[in-house]
């Protein structure tokens, strides 16, 4: 046991921790905000925080990098069991909370808030729209007058009474997508 504690503090002196530092990032924890750095096969930080600051705070912005990616961390205060990512090689994901707004953005998909509804189409929806109102402004059906004789009929027609949706009508460009 003390042959590899000794090892281990020879590690540890040889990596020489600086200002800033790169390591492996392993075993990210996003509810905590935290991961492991790995220096050396054998020398591992653990729980290393992935924010200067962890508490309950409504307004913060966490960069959760991607398992195995490099990762520059510094200490807090000088403390080596005290350390803070700075910057990542590879990101997982991002999450941004400010207030009651969170979005979180990942590889293929990006949040807002609980998530719950998709974003419109907008083209498409306009489409559908058009469809309808032109079926509606295009029907015609046979109309019989039953005022005059029974021989005079005539076709009733739409009038172009719906008008044309356009993107404008439906749009909020406060958010946008592709």
């Amino acid at each position: 046991m003390e042959e590899k504690l000794e090892r281990l503090i020879k590690l540890l002196i040889a990596k020489n921790l600086k200002a800033v530092s790169i390591g492996k990032a392993k075993n990210i924890d996003i509810a905590n905000r935290t991961c492991d750095i790995e220096l050396a096969p054998e020398l591992t930080l653990f729980q290393c925080r992935l924010n200067a600051i962890i508490d309950t705070y409504d307004n913060h912005i966490v960069v959760v990098p991607k398992e195995g990616s490099l990762v520059a961390f510094t200490t807090i205060e000088n403390q080596d069991t005290n350390a803070m990512v700075i910057a990542c090689s590879d990101i997982e994901q991002v999450i941004v909370t400010v207030g009651k707004s969170k979005v979180e953005i990942k590889e293929d998909k990006i949040v807002l808030n609980d998530g719950k509804n998709g974003l419109v189409k907008i083209v498409d929806l306009v489409k559908k729209i058009n469809n309808i109102e032109n079926l509606l402004n295009s029907h015609t059906h046979p109309y019989m007058n039953v005022n005059i004789s029974a021989t005079t009929s005539s076709i009733i027609s739409g009038t172009g009474i719906v008008p044309t949706t356009k993107k404008s009508d439906l749009e909020d460009t406060k958010i946008l997508h592709s």
